[in-house]
Order: structure tokens, then sequence, then C-alpha cells
């Protein structure tokens, strides 16, 4: 076939072809599925691309170590791959990814966490974001955390709501867990329905109220180390650390005006 004809088949057709350069290796663009944030750049050669497209969850190829790494293998900063496309030339590959943590090893949510400015001619780094004037190295074990995973709406009326939400709404039901804990898929994020439950003090939402909870998913070790970090911060759990029956590692507690707050890892 000439390489004209193959070249054409390779941009315009259906068949995976996959163009590897001289190394054996694709380039990898990895973004966050829930805000399209670039996340990493890194490499695969075909063994890595067999295993992520088979497995769900993101194998590279370290050049300086010569061999295959899943990502979060020791961190526990996994990537669920949700979608993976293939460039015109199929020399690059970009995955969305549902991201563990933090994506790069300095323990940012990205690895492109300076921005390229131009200073009189010349070029300089900026941080993208502000820096924490307190403790700017403070190595917190809530740098982990990079978005917030899922919102809990607390419900009165548990039947009135779900018929506004999946009737009026029509939000696209996901899952329910019990009577009492209803999940609506929104984008890339979880909507939930609930009665309170967590703890015997917790009131009903009184009339003309609204109750939040917030959840953030993290790697099962920062489970720990957040709770740890609260601990010594003077904060109070309302529930350490706990293995849940239906796949969580849990840790409950509140913000200063009473609001539920959570950080969990799938287990």
């Amino acid at each position: 076939m000439p390489e004209s004809t193959k070249q054409n088949d390779r941009e315009q057709g259906l068949a995976f072809q996959p163009k590897f350069d001289a190394s054996g290796l694709v380039t990898c663009v990895a973004t966050d599925i829930r805000n399209g944030d670039v996340l990493m750049v890194a490499h695969m050669n075909a063994e890595s691309l067999r295993r992520t497209i088979e497995s769900g969850e993101a194998w590279y190829f370290s050049r300086s170590r010569n061999s295959l790494w899943r990502k979060g293998e020791t961190s526990g900063h996994t990537q669920r791959v949700v979608e993976m496309r293939m460039d015109c030339d199929q020399d690059a590959i970009w995955i969305k990814v549902d991201q563990v943590g933090a994506a790069c090893h300095t323990n940012r949510r990205s690895c492109f966490y300076r921005v390229v400015k131009n200073d009189k001619g010349g070029a300089k780094l900026e941080f993208d974001g502000p820096v924490n004037e307190r403790n700017p190295d403070s190595g917190s074990a809530f740098g982990a955390v990079g978005a917030i995973d899922y919102t809990v709406i607390f419900a009165r009326d548990m039947a009135a709501m779900r018929r506004f939400y999946e009737d009026i709404l029509a939000l696209r039901f996901s899952r329910q867990l019990s009577p009492n804990w209803v999940e609506y898929q929104v984008g890339g994020n979880t909507l939930v329905l609930a009665k309170p439950s967590l703890t015997a003090t917790d009131a009903p939402t009184p009339d003309g109220g609204a109750s939040l909870q917030l959840a953030f998913k993290v790697s099962v070790s920062a489970v720990d180390q957040c709770a740890g970090e609260l601990v010594r911060r003077g904060v109070e759990l309302l529930s350490p650390p706990t293995d849940r029956p239906f796949g969580h590692r849990t840790l409950f507690f509140r913000d200063p005006d009473g609001n539920l707050l959570e950080v969990f890892a799938e287990i």
C-alpha cells in the first residue's frame, strides 16, 4: 500500500493505528474530566497503551526508568480513564480522567502550575494561583483535594424533592443506596438528595433553611492523613476514617457554620 494511502487511512479511517516514534512512544495528554484542566503530559508505549485501554486505569512509560508505571501505584493518586481520543496523525493521545488527589509529583493538582510572562523582553514564571502567605510551603495533607466530588442536599420531603429533580429538572438518575440517599449524575459531578442521618444529634432541616454537605475524593492513605491533620488543628471528627460497606473509606467533620464535610476514598 502506498505511503499516501496509509496516511489517508490513518487520518480519515476508523482503524486504530497508533504511530509510535523511533523510541516506540506516543505522547499522552491527561485532562480533568470535571473541568477540562490539563493535568500532565507523559508517554505511552504499546504495552502501556494496551493496559490503559483494557484496565481503564492510566499506564505510562517512564523514559528515565525505562519501565512501565501505573499512575498512582505508589502515591495512590490514580487516574480512571473516562474517555480516550487519538489525534489526526495518531501520534498523540488525549485521555480525560477522574483524577484522585494530585496529578503532579510536587503534590499539585496539575503539572502546569506556573504561567510564562513577558518580562522586559525576556521571560519569567509566575504561579497561577495565590500563594498561602501564612505558610507557603505547608505541605498540607489537604493538598490532595483537587475538586468537590459530590454535593448533598438534605431534603425535608424526599418524595417531593425526587419528583422535582427527576420530573421537572429531568436530572439523570444514577443510583439509590437507600430510601434516604438518591444520586443523580450532572455532567462529571454527582448531586445527592438525602435525609440527615450521620449522627443522632442531626435535627431535621427547618423550614426556610438550607443544609449542605461537601465531599472531597482523595487516595486511601490521604483520608487518614487528613484526619490526623484535623486532630492536630483541634477540629473535632464526627466520624474517624471508617471503611463503609458501599466501598468507601470516609472521614466526616464540620465547618464552623456546622456544614457537613466528608473526605473519602474508593476502596
